[in-house]
Formats: C-alpha cells, sequence, structure tokens
C-alpha cells in the first residue's frame, strides 16, 4: 500500500477502503500477485492454468464506455442500446447515437484476477482524471460455435452489475449486482449448433469494474469475433 505512487493511487486506495468488498476483492489480488513473484524469485515452478481458466473468453468486441443516466437505477437497466438483445456487430460497427457515437473495437481482457477489475485498464484513465469509470456501462459480444445443439453452464463473475444475452434471449440472473469471482453465477443454457451470438453489458458503479464469462460442459465451442 505505501508503495502505490500518490495521485491515481492515493484514489484507489481511498475508493477501495470505502467499500469492504472491493477492499476485500483488491487484497486478494494483489496478494495473488506478490505471491507468484515471490515464486518465481524462488525459480518455483508454476502449475498450469486449470481447465476453467482455460476456458474463460478472453477476446470480445467491446463498445463503450457509455455514461449510466440513472445512478440510482441498476445499471444493467440504466442504459441501453436500440434492441440491444439483437445486436450482432461486427469490427468498427457504429455504436450509440450522434451525441455518443463509439464503434465496436477488439479487446483481450485481462482474466489472471478474475473479474473485479480488468475493463477500468482497457478504456484508460477518464477524462476527469480519476483512475476508474465511475456510473459507465459497456458491450461486449463473442459468437460462440458450437458442432452440434447441447446444453452449457455458463458461468460468470462481475463487478458491478452484468448482463448477459444468448442468441437474442435474456440469461438469468445475470442482472444482479457484485459478483467477483468466475463462478459466483451460474445458469444452464441451450446452444444450437453453428453460431450461437453471445452479448453481455458490463456496468460500474464506483471504483473497480470488471467481468469474466465462461462455457462449461459443452464440447468442442470455438469462440470468434467474426
Amino acid at each position: 500500500m505505501l508503495s502505490v505512487p500518490v495521485g491515481k493511487g492515493r484514489a484507489i486506495i481511498s475508493n477501495i477502503l470505502f467499500d469492504p468488498g472491493e477492499q476485500s476483492a483488491y487484497a486478494v489480488s494483489r496478494a495473488r500477485g506478490l505471491m507468484a513473484q515471490w515464486l518465481a524469485n524462488l525459480s518455483v515452478r508454476a502449475e498450469p492454468p486449470t481447465t476453467a481458466v482455460s476456458r474463460l473468453i478472453r477476446e470480445w468486441l467491446a463498445a463503450g464506455p457509455f455514461r449510466l443516466p440513472n445512478q440510482l437505477k441498476g445499471g444493467e437497466d440504466s442504459f441501453a442500446l436500440p434492441d440491444e438483445a439483437a445486436l450482432r456487430p461486427k469490427l468498427g460497427d457504429p455504436a450509440g447515437d450522434l451525441t455518443i457515437r463509439k464503434e465496436w473495437k477488439p479487446v483481450r481482457l485481462d482474466i489472471g484476477s478474475g473479474a473485479h477489475n480488468n475493463l477500468n485498464p482497457y478504456f484508460g484513465v477518464p477524462d476527469w482524471g480519476l483512475p476508474t469509470w465511475n456510473y459507465y456501462t459497456a458491450y461486449f459480444f463473442v459468437w460462440v460455435d458450437s458442432p452440434k445443439d447441447q446444453e452449457a453452464t455458463l458461468c460468470a463473475g462481475a463487478d458491478d452489475w452484468l448482463k448477459v444475452w444468448i442468441n437474442g434471449e435474456a440469461v438469468e440472473p445475470f442482472n444482479l449486482r457484485r459478483y467477483m469471482t468466475r463462478r459466483d453465477a451460474t445458469a444452464k443454457i441451450r446452444l444450437k449448433q453453428g453460431r450461437n451470438a453471445l452479448l453481455a453489458k458490463c456496468s460500474n458503479g464506483l471504483g473497480n469494474w470488471g467481468f469474466t464469462i465462461m462455457l462449461e460442459g459443452a464440447e468442442g465451442l470455438r469462440y470468434a469475433t467474426e
């Protein structure tokens, strides 16, 4: 803590200490990082990633961030692009209207530290100079190619709000708040043979912002952004 630079670091610490949940998540992430460095210094070989980690989806098309107009309403419903459930974007497609025009861009999410803060670094520093995008939302899209009709378990973690659609149908209960680990929320879904559209909207209140999604129990899945 004391080694964190003054400025952005100070704001981050204040935010963490304000929210016990974020304080705990930050402590866990920081401890894992320090442990990994300590083991590396001792030349201890790390175990390979588990199969659960290998199924986390890293490559997405992303659009955002969009400002949440109502800070008192749940982030998953406070802002919505037109006909959001039917979004099937391509790289470079526009998102939003003329006043908040964005475009869909590729993103590779950091999944090593879990779900609690892998979006703030991607979107950069907000215009007001704080290190976090407070009261913003963003969309993420990927194609899931399945070799057959089959069932899968969708596992998600998020900070703060997450809503998910499969082929235009909302997946419940992912419109709830604050899932910190990759299996905090799970739901059974049906995948059809061929292409399946997976869309996520992750919204932030204060401080940390991020999500992870993985599909378990299905065979031969491939992911693509085009």
